[in-house]
Parts: C-alpha cells; sequence; structure tokens
C-alpha cells in the first residue's frame, strides 16, 4: 500500500466512479432517444409523405394493390409539382437516374426533424430542394442524421414558407 501513487483512489472507488458515469451517460442517452421519438400523429405524417413522394417515382408494379395507392392529381397537388418535374429533377442530379435505378431518394433535412418542429405540410417536407440521391450504401450510413445546423433548417422552413405565401398572393405576417 505504501507503494500506491500519491492521490489514487483505492481501485473499487475508482470502479465505482466509472460505473456511475457510465449510468449517468446512458440515461442521458436514453432521454435523447425519448425525446427524438415520433409519436403516433406524427409517425402517420412522415409515412404519408414518404409514400406520397415514393410513389411519384416509382416504375408501376403488377404486385402492388390499386387501392393502396394514391390519386395522383392528391398527390401532386400536395407535393407542389408532378411526377415529371421530380423525375426531371432528378434527372439532373444523377444522368444515370432513369436508367440504372440504384439510387436512393433522400431527404437532406429528415422528415422526423421537420415534423418534430412542426412542419405538417407536404409541400415543405417534400420540397425538391431537400431531396438528393445517395447509393444504398451511403442512405443507409446516413439515416436520419441532421447534416445541417438547427438554425439553417429554421430558415429553410421559413424560406418555403415565404414562398407559399407569395404564390398564393399574401404577405409575409
Amino acid at each position: 500500500k505504501a507503494s500506491r501513487k500519491a492521490g489514487m483512489l483505492p481501485r473499487d472507488e475508482r470502479n465505482k466512479l466509472r460505473k456511475e458515469a457510465a449510468d449517468k451517460k446512458k440515461k442521458e442517452r436514453q432521454q435523447k432517444y425519448q425525446e427524438s421519438k415520433l409519436n403516433k400523429k406524427e409517425k402517420e405524417i412522415v409515412d404519408y409523405a414518404r409514400k406520397c413522394l415514393r410513389q411519384m417515382y416509382q416504375k408501376p408494379s403488377k404486385y402492388r394493390m390499386r387501392s393502396y395507392m394514391l390519386p395522383e392529381n392528391i398527390i401532386e397537388l400536395e407535393n407542389g409539382y408532378s411526377t415529371y418535374e421530380l423525375n426531371d429533377y432528378l434527372y439532373r442530379l444523377r444522368p444515370s437516374w432513369r436508367t440504372k435505378r440504384k439510387w436512393h431518394v433522400d431527404h437532406i433535412i429528415p422528415l422526423s426533424k421537420l415534423v418534430k418542429k412542426g412542419v405538417t405540410e407536404l409541400y415543405i417536407l417534400n420540397s425538391l430542394d431537400n431531396l438528393q440521391l445517395l447509393t444504398p450504401a451511403a442512405n443507409m450510413k446516413k439515416s436520419a442524421k441532421l447534416v445541417m445546423s438547427e438554425d439553417a433548417v429554421d430558415e429553410f422552413i421559413a424560406n418555403k414558407l415565404r414562398d407559399k405565401w407569395a404564390i398564393d398572393g399574401y404577405t409575409e405576417p
């Protein structure tokens, strides 16, 4: 015991402190996870937005039931652009979009983050400026991560609302 360095705690006390620190980090992670989870209504909004977008760019399938498909005019009205405009935009991003179809259409700002901020309008959620093409591996790696600051997200939302108000003939409040 005399060889113990000055200021060092006994092993069992060090282990106890490490365990307390690990437990504290675990609780913080769990709390952050619970705050980030979507409630039932938010999940429905995200699922509907994905369905509206996916139906616009996927090829028709004989296995997909027509009853599950939404009317095209409703989707175009909700998203604010047509199927042709979407495919043209994606083609300009990656010319191989139309031929290979080995791309994932990804939201730059994840839908869950936008919905958590209170955005429910599809024309904002599925905005062309918020879409990008990624390889499947890159999309799985990115997952629902936000690659920009919260201020940039708020600015994106404000710009989309301002643009919509201008189109409708309203002035900014």
